[in-house]
């Protein structure tokens, strides 16, 4: 007889032998699991910042923030206060339709009829306006009128140029179809995670992908946040400039803290299954005694 035939029948190999295979499924399903989570939060995490940055960058809101900019740069009140009387002055003398704000670091056209019938608070909110928009349009070289200026790699004007560059339309734009395709393949991972596992673990599953994708980036934010907080001293210039910034911090703050809440809800959801569950167990089983 050879040494290599099959050997008899054994019911006890058998269930052994079922039960080292469902034990490997279930190791392979969970480290497909783990691995569709990982995919899936930093696909969550990704199309949750792209998204904050393609609102952050919307033109009328990079506008804004370059106006409120400009307001703090030239203390455009007290100009206003001083420059417009003047200049309402010349008016009354000139057949012109059209002038610019005298003594302004920025070319900004107003009409007869807006320096004149307009308040001081009005005109300041159309001077940010065109401002804004100048600024958006051309960068920094506007406030140069000689066309020489040259702004080196490591002074401020470089930074804040860089800054404008990008937030403009194009990356505008492009982050937003980036945030929709990120989104697109957490949803398809996030499925794939919900497939993966059994019952409540669904949605605790896809709660704990939520949750780490978002809680490092919220705590990163508030670092972020209290750095630079802890370097800005009281000047005014300074504190409208971090106002600025806290108003765009604050967009991607809230974004991420919705991904968070959404994955407690998700795993309050599979604790509370996971209850019903153990409940309706207990009764069944209770109803059999």
């Amino acid at each position: 007889m050879s040494i290599f035939s099959r050997l008899p029948f054994s019911p006890e190999r058998q269930l052994t032998r079922i039960r080292l295979q469902r034990n490997n499924d279930k190791t392979a399903g969970r480290t497909g699991g783990i691995v569709l989570g990982a995919f899936c939060a930093i696909a969550l995490f990704l199309s949750v910042f792209s998204f904050s940055f393609s609102q952050v960058s919307e033109p009328d809101r990079v506008k804004d923030y370059i106006g409120l900019g400009v307001a703090a740069l030239t203390e455009i009140e007290q100009h206003l206060a001083n420059e417009l009387p003047s200049l309402r002055e010349v008016i009354n003398a000139s057949d012109e339709t059209s002038f610019l704000l005298p003594n302004f670091p920025l070319d900004i056209p107003l009409s007869r009829d807006e320096i004149f019938t307009a308040s001081n608070d009005e005109v300041r909110q159309l001077v940010l306006v065109r401002a804004g928009s100048l600024i958006y349009e051309e960068g920094l070289i506007a406030f140069d009128r000689t066309g020489q200026q040259d702004f080196g790699y490591f002074s401020l004007a470089f930074v804040v140029q860089q800054a404008l560059v990008l937030g403009d339309a194009e990356n505008h734009k492009l982050s937003f179809i980036f945030a929709l395709l990120m989104f697109v393949v957490a949803v398809f991972a996030g499925i794939g995670v919900v497939v993966s596992a059994r019952g409540y673990h669904r949605f605790r599953n896809i709660g704990l992908a939520a949750l780490f994708s978002a809680i490092p980036a919220l705590l990163l934010i508030l670092v972020v946040i209290f750095v630079v907080h802890s370097f800005v001293d009281t000047d005014l210039f300074a504190q409208d400039m971090l106002s600025i910034f806290e108003n765009i911090m604050t967009i991607f703050l809230r974004n991420f803290l919705v991904v968070a809440i959404f994955g407690c809800f998700c795993i309050c959801m599979s604790w509370v299954f996971s209850l019903v569950t153990k409940l309706a167990t207990f009764k069944q089983a209770s109803t059999f005694q």
